[in-house]
């Protein structure tokens, strides 16, 4: 039963955090007409939880616009739905997936409006592929993915102590400490 609550908080935390990051679209400031265009069939199929054809969508907008000053937004997005497939399919190459491109975020756009969120939801990656290595095999975890969870949860809520994630990120950060 405890478990079962715990799972329940984690889940409503998880909703609340995807309805706030949805909240952010960028402006796309200087866009040709078909960057916009795609850009806005990605994000369609995102705000509409279709998380397959958002990836889709966001990988064809980062191959066709390799130098867009909007790949922040679209790295976060497509991070964003990589990570709730995985929470679908428990499928440790698509959290990898999420991790990568928060990652290239966190990376490559430190000014990013989407920097503070980036380092949350790559802290959950490695937090939820702690739980899978936990559920697979939990004599043989390692502590490396809770580790790397913590990391990313404390520069939340050292750092950006006004996002919209430092709450959930302070949470996530006693969680991982139970979990080992």
């Amino acid at each position: 039963e405890q478990t079962s609550m715990k799972r329940k908080i984690l889940i409503i935390s998880y909703i609340a955090a995807l309805i706030i990051s949805c909240a952010k679209d960028p402006t796309l400031p200087n866009e040709s007409k078909e960057e916009l265009k795609d850009y806005r069939v990605a994000m369609a199929y995102y705000n509409s939880l279709d998380y397959v054809n958002a990836i889709l969508g966001f990988s064809n907008f980062i191959s066709s616009y390799p130098d867009s000053k909007n790949l922040p937004g679209v790295y976060y997005y497509r991070g964003s739905s990589y990570f709730e497939t995985a929470l679908i399919s428990k499928r440790n190459a698509d959290f990898n997936l999420a991790k990568s491109d928060f990652e290239k975020l966190i990376e490559n756009y430190q000014q990013s409006e989407y920097i503070d969120n980036s380092y949350y939801w790559r802290g959950r990656s490695f937090y939820e592929l702690g739980s899978l290595a936990l559920s697979s095999n939990p004599a043989q975890v390692t502590n490396v993915n809770f580790t790397s969870a913590r990391v990313d949860f404390k520069i939340v809520t050292g750092k950006f102590t006004t996002s919209s994630y430092a709450d959930a990120a302070q949470f996530y950060l006693g969680v991982s400490y139970s979990m080992e």
